[in-house]
């Protein structure tokens, strides 16, 4: 669409009268409700004196490619950094990023900065961002940390890559013990997935802490890691092959695996803690090369059964009256 549309109908709106479907028609006033908070073009409601309007419209659509259009995949990575020096930090920089076109993205960080970050994406494709955090404002003092987390829409592949992170101090100095980290995340086909009784997808959640090993930092605690792996319907529930490799020198421990089927929030997905596959305090050394971890839970994770709604309300026999309480019954009861 090149223009705006003339009338948009909308399903449940706030209009309480003229059925589910509301129409409303676009008006190209420059000034509707001069003092008020709404002024401009949009498509305008007119039950209310105040003269409310929808601004902004977008239309969603399946993404596909030449290959038949692949279905879309949530993938995330929250990357938890401890500040260690006595300074405090006045910015964050990192490299985030994946090995296919992203189709859409969000990072972002969980300190009350004022300031928005520079965000450079790479081209002609867009598979890496380079994000640069300005926190003079509040800068990060000693013995804090500071959680990154990047949620990647992309085309049935969940990978994630965190490179080129570190602070950075009003004396130009840099902290950066912060590994390199890359992993991804594989589920089977299912064969004939679609037609299975109540089939649907769901979310890996891995769990895992950062350990500097050289020699210099005595297996030092530097970060923590927590990611989402969405699998489709067609995948299998019970089946995933994770990878994961960085830099040599470090190596991560208590790396753990659980299964959620509704997707969690930044703040959920660090309260997490249904894990149905814990390594305990093993530990897996970055080399450069990909570690492999295989997760089978077969028979632990059977698809949900719908829910009978069969027999919930009674059949009223004939003749018969029912009273329902009214709120103010029910709270002196």
């Amino acid at each position: 669409m090149t223009d705006n549309a003339g009338v948009v109908r909308l399903v449940d709106s706030d209009q309480d009268t003229g059925g589910d479907v509301q129409q409303y028609s676009y008006d190209d006033f420059t000034d509707p409700n001069p003092g008020g908070a709404n002024e401009g073009n949009g498509w305008y409601i007119d039950y209310d004196p105040n003269h409310p309007y929808i601004k902004h419209i977008v239309t969603l659509s399946p993404t596909q490619n030449v290959g038949g259009g692949e279905m879309s995949q949530r993938v995330v990575g929250s990357y938890k950094l401890y500040q260690t020096k006595s300074a405090a930090a006045t910015d964050l920089h990192y490299r985030v990023g994946t090995d296919v076109d992203i189709l859409s993205y969000l990072t972002r960080i969980n300190w009350g900065t004022e300031n928005t970050p520079s965000i450079q994406e790479n081209q002609p494709h867009r598979t890496r961002l380079t994000v640069d955090w300005d926190l003079s404002d509040k800068p990060v003092p000693q013995n804090s940390s500071i959680t990154i987390t990047t949620e990647f829409i992309l085309r049935n592949w969940n990978a994630i890559n965190y490179s080129d992170v570190h602070f950075t101090y009003p004396d130009g100095s840099i902290q950066t013990v912060f590994p390199d980290i890359s992993w991804d995340f594989r589920s089977p086909v299912v064969a004939g997935a679609a037609q299975i009784a109540n089939v649907t997808g769901g979310y890996v959640v891995a769990s895992f802490d950062v350990i500097d090993s050289r020699q210099s930092a005595n297996n030092r605690l530097i970060g923590s890691y927590r990611l989402i792996h969405q699998y489709s319907f067609t995948q299998s529930p019970e089946k995933h092959t994770f990878h994961i490799q960085g830099e040599n020198g470090f190596k991560i421990s208590h790396l753990r695996f659980g299964h959620s089927y509704s997707y969690l929030n930044r703040e959920s997905l660090w309260a997490f803690q249904q894990w149905m596959t814990d390594l305990g305090s093993a530990s897996y050394s970055l080399d450069g090369s990909p570690t492999t971890v295989n997760i089978d839970w077969t028979g632990r994770l059977p698809y949900p059964e719908g829910e009978d709604i069969k027999g919930r309300i009674p059949d009223i026999k004939k003749g018969e009256t029912r009273t329902t309480p009214s709120i103010y019954e029910k709270d002196v009861k």
